[in-house]
Order: structure tokens, then C-alpha cells, then sequence
């Protein structure tokens, strides 16, 4: 795939613990569970500003379900199922908006209702919020509820055929022992299809930015971004449980891993190395420049003439090799190195920019990146 023409970028989120919002230059794909995707631009989630926003731990109650994917990547309908026999199920790849698949909800009757299995462990008298994308017939009506013992609250669109945003929150009765989520279909004709996609359930009265889970040593795989000669910058952001001097490799991101190589990973000798071609730069790191427990900003820069990172706003050290004119342009691993060994304990955002940052210019977004997060 190559890179775009202008200084877009390619924004990867291999799990969505940090809400930064890609900057309108910046194009979003998102974790797949194994391949990459490019979208044509970046589509804006229910208002989250563009920009960098405060990190905020959060988990999809449907995930914590049967532990799959709510966004339909590993082929099945997840814990959705039909209600009373009014429509037919698949994990399709006609359209999706996050990843390359969506819940295909294809009417059987007048009206349809599908139905996420029940989650049993619930808070009585709490918040709950459900949220989707969804993408129907445009003047049909859909329909999204959250549903317990006591009753339910829907939230209702008008299709425009394209993706729309729907969310619905509801706090549920103070006897309450479970909670589900329904989509409705209102007035639909046999055969007619809608799509839906990034479905989340969360306990709360706020709707989040959608999270498949959240995950340990998961990684993506996005088609050769890089080709030879090609400059780029990117930005790491690495939630770890672990401390930089805990001794163990932990891959961020790998495009090669033999000559002429390209990776930024965390070695067993407690230091952090960008590779590529035959430039080598590295850090060493610690419980102090790289804590447990929080996130850690990487901004780093590939090109012909150099290759140079910034831990948390710190510059690596000298370069040392040289440029061989050989970039490799396999597929870029996020989260592990490429032969899939040297997996990456910790949850990962990546954008990379089609162009090499300067030294100040790398520091400068770092500092903005960890004010946003509260570093």
C-alpha cells in the first residue's frame, strides 16, 4: 500500500485505551485482529474533538461476554443472535466501519430485532450506555435500546445511508440482575439489509470511544507502508504493566526483523532501539524514564540521511551505521515483531506521517501528546 500523497498519515489503534483523535491530516485504521486497513479519511465519533484527549481506561461489556471481537473480525456475529426469527446474521465484508467486517442484519420480516446475549454482572441502579455505528436505508428508521428486568429505553435515527453514530443510556432499575442491548429495524421490507459496527457496551451514563477490549500482547498488520527511500515520522503511544528496566524484549512495531531491517522495540538490555536500514539509535530506559503503570510517548523519524526518537520528550543517543538504500517494505507489525515472537506486553497507538520530523519538531509532539494525557 502506498503512502499518501500530501502529508496525511496512518493512524493504527491496535486496542483504544487512549482517546487521541488522529489531527484532520491524519487517516485512522484500527485494530483488525490481524490486517490493516485504510480509510479515505477520519471519521469522526460521536463529537470527540479532533486532537489529543485525556486518556480513559474503559472495557466493552459485549467483549467480556465470550472474549471475541464486537466488531465481527474474527468472521462470527459475536454474542448477537436473532430475536424471534425476523432476521438472518452474518459477519460480512460488504462495508465496515471499523476494521473490514460489520454485523449484516438482513430483515426477514417487517421489522427486525437482533439482540446481544445478556451481561449478568451488573451494577442495580446504575448507568448504562450502548452506542454503534450502523449503516441502513436511507429514511428507514433505527432503532438502539438498553434493556433490564424492569424495562427499557430506546434511542432512535433516521438513516442517511451512510455511518451514523446512535447511542442510548439507561440507568437501570435498582433490582436489576442483568442487562442487554437490542437493535431494531423499524418498518423494514423483507431482504432489506442494514450494517452495524463498533457496538459497545459500557457501564456508565457517557458514551466512550469504542474499544473492542482491552488486551495484552495483541498486534495488527498493516500492508507495506514504507517504500525505498521513503521518509516518515511516527507516534507510539505504549501503555506497559511493566517498568523500561524489567529486562525483557517487548517489539512496539516491525517492518523487518533481518537486514535491512526496520523496528522500534525495547531489548533485554533495558534499552529502547530504533533500526532501520543500517541505522541503529537507541535509549536506555528505567523505572523511571519508562514507569509502569502509565503511558509512554515514542516520536520518532525514519529517512535516508538519519534516524532519531524522543522517549517522553528525550532525544536517543548518536546514530551509529549506515544508509544502504534497501528499505524494507514488507508489512509493518504493530505489537510484535514480524515473525510474531516478541509480542508486545501492553496496548499501543501508532500514527506514522509521510515526511521526517526534525529534532525540535519530535520533542515539541511528545510535550503536546503527554500534556493531553495528564504526564
Amino acid at each position: 500500500m502506498p503512502w499518501l500523497s500530501n502529508d496525511a498519515g496512518l493512524y493504527v489503534l491496535t486496542s483504544g485505551f487512549a482517546d487521541l483523535a488522529p489531527r484532520p491530516d491524519v487517516v485512522l485504521s484500527t485494530r483488525t485482529g490481524g490486517s490493516g486497513k485504510w480509510f479515505d479519511d477520519f471519521p469522526l465519533i460521536h463529537g470527540q474533538s479532533r486532537g489529543f484527549g485525556a486518556a480513559a481506561a474503559r472495557s466493552n461489556l459485549l467483549a467480556a461476554l465470550n472474549a471475541d471481537y464486537p466488531s465481527y473480525e474474527n468472521g462470527t456475529t459475536a454474542s448477537w443472535f436473532i430475536y424471534g426469527g425476523t432476521a438472518s446474521l452474518a459477519a460480512s465484508t460488504d462495508c465496515a466501519f471499523h476494521g473490514l467486517r460489520s454485523l449484516k442484519n438482513t430483515a426477514l420480516v417487517a421489522s427486525t430485532t437482533i439482540r446481544a446475549a445478556t451481561i449478568t454482572v451488573v451494577t442495580p441502579g446504575s448507568p448504562y450506555t450502548a452506542q454503534a455505528m450502523f449503516r441502513g436505508i436511507a429514511g428507514k428508521e433505527y432503532k438502539l435500546y438498553i434493556v433490564d428486568n424492569a424495562g427499557n429505553v430506546a434511542s432512535s435515527a433516521i438513516a442517511d445511508g451512510g455511518w451514523q453514530f446512535i447511542t442510548v443510556t439507561r440507568t437501570i432499575d435498582a433490582a436489576a440482575t442483568w442487562v442487554y442491548a437490542d437493535v431494531v429495524a423499524r418498518g423494514a421490507i423483507a431482504g432489506e439489509v442494514s450494517y452495524w459496527d463498533a457496538i459497545m457496551l459500557n457501564a456508565g451514563a457517557t458514551p466512550l470511544l469504542f474499544v473492542e477490549e482491552e488486551a495484552l500482547a495483541t498486534s495488527c498488520t498493516v500492508p507495506a507502508p514504507i517504500s525505498a527511500g521513503d521518509s516518515a515520522s511516527f507516534l507510539a503511544l505504549c501503555r506497559t504493566p511493566w517498568p523500561g528496566d524489567d529486562g525483557v524484549w517487548n517489539h512496539i512495531y516491525s517492518i523487518q526483523d533481518v537486514s535491512p531491517r526496520s523496528r522500534l522495540f525495547k531489548n533485554s538490555d533495558n534499552k529502547v532501539y530504533l533500526q532501520h536500514d543500517g541505522y541503529t539509535t537507541d535509549l536506555a530506559v528505567d523505572g523511571t524514564n519508562w514507569p509502569a503503570g502509565r503511558v509512554n510517548v515514542v516520536a520518532g523519524r525514519l529517512s535516508p540521511t538519519d534516524v532519531k526518537f524522543a522517549l517522553n520528550g528525550v532525544l536517543s543517543g548518536a546514530l551509529s551505521g549506515a544508509y544502504s538504500s534497501t528499505t524494507p517494505v514488507a508489512a509493518m507489525t504493530i505489537g510484535n515483531n514480524s515473525g510474531g515472537t516478541v509480542p508486545f506486553n501492553g496496548v499501543i497507538d501508532l500514527a506514522i506521517w509521510k515526511r521526517a520530523m526534525g529534532d525540535r519538531e519530535l520533542v515539541r509532539l511528545s510535550h503536546r501528546a503527554m500534556q493531553s494525557l495528564g504526564i
